[in-house]
């Protein structure tokens, strides 16, 4: 619920959310889809395996891929390199 809080306050450029790990009820695919059907802001998924949810989410899969869990540093750094070009 606090990210989609904080998307409708803040400009941001991107969003990186865990897919299941969030305080409260709510996943990280339900705030995405709130946060995206509103915001329109790219979300970044961080997750242990790919899941079948995500397939509700190509539109934005497509141009960003999620980041698999465990990850190296100098992989999300090459992953951020990569999505800001």
């Amino acid at each position: 619920e606090y990210a989609i809080e904080v998307s409708k306050k803040k400009e941001i450029d991107y969003i990186m959310m865990d897919i299941y790990l969030l305080p409260g009820k709510m996943t990280g695919i339900s705030a995405a889809k709130i946060i995206w059907e509103k915001e329109k802001i790219p979300i970044i998924f961080s997750t242990v395996h790919y899941v079948s949810e995500l397939k509700d989410f190509e539109e934005i899969i497509t141009k960003y891929p999620p980041l698999i869990k465990p990850y190296h540093p100098a992989n999300v750094k090459k992953y951020f390199d990569n999505l800001l070009r």
